[in-house]
């Protein structure tokens, strides 16, 4: 069997939020041919653009002619070189309005010179952040928007937390990938409390006009699945699929090598995400 031809890969860096910069990549169809819509993919808490699957999923919709943005939230802590968190100060920094104004930038500066479909895809808090920029962006920018694991809350922090992150102005939260101590700042908490309301995912997905397309997996143990229920409760026209066996990552290694075989969880991902992208982009075919 021959090798599927490479998908063309760009890099490019925005301003993000603070002045600090958005590092992406464009994955762009195999064959050159003109893309006939866009994906923009959200990376979680502790994530990056080149986490797990997501490399993966960005060439998995070029190959469907659909160009495919990943990048690396401004205050992510992450550079290119993903092996380290080589900006814990930036981390710390990080507040939900934050992402929101970089994924905004992402948005607006790809969208700017046509008229193409647009879809957001955000993996865990990706999720929150997709669907919070979502909702305060004007109607007609989001085209179709996907969760897959995505916690329904901005904040779950128990109040002995919440308490002690106003009283010392940050909290541990270590890496298990990197070793480090990273640490959550007081700002995003504050955030949240000046206004609920607009840092509730459930309320934003319920404000949504766009076609919507929400995934999680039954062996999720750091979002439970009944986090989708909630989400589907206030959205029952959305596809809604709960993936047997699948964990948070959808069971995909990280580093996910591209040319591993996904195993059948992530491979359902792909399937249940390029259906609903075709969906969106090509709806006269429907």
């Amino acid at each position: 069997m021959n090798a599927a031809p490479p998908v063309h890969v760009t890099e490019w860096e925005l301003p993000g939020s603070d002045g600090e910069p958005i590092l992406g990549h464009t994955h762009h169809s195999p064959d050159g041919s003109p893309a006939v819509g866009r994906l923009v993919i959200c990376h979680g808490f502790k994530g990056y653009m080149d986490y797990g699957f997501l490399p993966r999923l960005a060439d998995h919709a070029a190959r469907l002619g659909v160009e495919s943005l990943r990048f690396n939230f401004s205050h992510s802590g992450v550079t290119r070189q993903y092996e380290t968190f080589a900006r814990p100060d930036l981390f710390e920094r990080d507040t939900w309005n934050r992402q929101v104004f970089d994924l905004t930038q992402v948005v607006e500066h790809f969208g700017k010179t046509d008229k193409m479909p647009l879809i957001l895809f955000g993996h865990s808090r990706g999720g929150v952040a997709a669907l919070l920029a979502a909702s305060r962006l004007a109607a007609d920018r989001i085209h179709g928007l996907i969760t897959a694991a995505s916690p329904a809350d901005a904040s779950r922090l128990p109040p002995e937390q919440a308490e002690q992150l106003h009283q010392d102005g940050r909290i541990a939260s270590p890496s298990g990938r990197t070793g480090q101590l990273l640490y959550v700042g007081r700002e995003w908490l504050t955030e949240i409390e000046a206004d609920p309301a607009g840092h509730d995912p459930v309320l934003a997905l319920s404000a949504l006009a766009c076609p919507t397309l929400l995934l999680h997996g039954d062996q999720d143990d750091t979002v439970p699945a009944a986090d989708l229920e909630r989400f589907a409760a206030v959205r029952p026209q959305a596809q809604t699929h709960l993936i047997t066996g699948a964990n948070h990552v959808f069971n995909a290694p990280n580093p996910m090598p591209g040319n591993e075989t996904p195993s059948p969880q992530t491979a359902q991902l792909f399937e249940h995400v390029a259906r609903f992208v075709d969906s969106v982009v090509n709806p006269a075919e429907r």
